[in-house]
C-alpha cells in the first residue's frame, strides 16, 4: 500500500499503533528510540528483557518484531538493525523486509487499518529511504502505512 506522509511529530500522533526500527542490543539512545523510551517506559523494559534474552544470539531477533502495549498506544519495535552507530549504514533491508512481513501479519490478525511510523531506518539507520519506501510499500498490504516527516 503506498505510504501517506503527514506533517506531524510522532510525540502527538493521534494513532494507536506506532510502529519503529530499533537494534538488537537493547539500547534506545538517540533519535525516535529515545523519544518513545522516555514516553512509554514499560516499552523500553519490554524490549530490553528480550534483547538481553538473547545475548547470546542477538541476530535471531534480525526481522522480528515486538508489540507492546504502553499507555494509550501499542508500540511495535521492529528488529531492522543488529548494531547501532553512525560510522556506517546499520539498517538491514532484508530485515526490515521480514519485519514489515511480520508487522502486515500483526495488522492482519488484529485489524489494525494503519500504523504511524517515522521514517524507518534512513536517519540513524543509515539506510536509503527510497529503499526502505519501496520495501514499507511492497511489504503493507493489510494496513496502511503512514510516515510522520516530523519523527521528534
Amino acid at each position: 500500500m503506498k505510504i501517506i506522509e503527514i506533517d506531524t511529530n510522532l510525540r502527538y500522533a493521534t494513532q494507536k499503533y506506532v510502529a519503529h526500527g530499533v537494534n538488537c542490543q537493547g539500547v534506545m539512545g538517540a533519535g525516535v528510540g529515545l523519544l518513545l523510551k522516555t514516553s512509554h517506559p514499560t516499552m523500553y523494559v519490554e524490549y530490553k528483557n528480550l534483547c538481553e534474552n538473547k545475548k547470546d544470539n542477538k541476530e535471531e531477533l534480525l526481522g522480528t518484531i515486538q508489540a507492546v502495549e504502553s499507555k494509550d498506544k501499542v508500540i511495535i519495535n521492529a528488529f531492522t538493525q543488529l548494531d547501532f552507530g553512525v560510522s556506517r549504514q546499520q539498517v538491514d533491508y532484508e530485515a526490515l523486509r521480514k519485519c514489515f512481513k511480520n508487522i502486515n501479519t500483526y495488522a492482519k490478525e488484529n485489524s489494525v487499518t494503519e500504523i504511524i511510523m517515522p521514517k524507518i531506518g534512513s536517519g540513524l539507520g543509515g539506510g536509503d529511504w527510497d529503499i526502505i519506501k519501496n520495501i514499507i510499500e511492497e511489504e503493507s498490504t493489510d494496513f496502511q502505512p503512514i510516515v510522520s516527516i516530523k519523527s521528534k
